[in-house]
């Protein structure tokens, strides 16, 4: 979806690099130009995006995870949409953790 150098939010997230996919969405390694951090962006999948439940799920998890504080649970920064290529694309936008990247398909 989304390429090394894309500016998302305006200019407030610049993507870094892919880091992984799942079955629900990609994971981009993004930079927080505003806060001047790191970031991780999980973007829900072009292909469920049209689906409501799916969306509502995806929200659903982010707003969990915001809730909680535990050293096994990224922080939840923010979440919204992206406009790319004639689409709406929804995000979480978390607390980057380096270490091994994994792809799991």
């Amino acid at each position: 979806m989304f390429t090394p150098g894309d500016k998302l939010e305006f200019g407030h997230y610049t993507v870094l690099r892919e880091l992984g996919s799942g079955g629900m969405g990609v994971v981009y390694h993004c930079r927080d130009e505003f806060l001047q951090r790191e970031i991780a962006i999980k973007m829900l999948l072009p292909e469920l995006m049209e689906e409501d439940d799916t969306v509502e799920v995806f929200h659903r998890e982010a707003r969990l995870a915001a809730q909680l504080e535990h050293p096994n649970i990224v922080t939840v920064h923010n979440i919204g949409t992206e406009a790319c290529q004639g689409k709406i694309h929804h995000y979480i936008a978390m607390e980057f953790l380096p270490g091994a990247v994994c792809a799991a398909k």
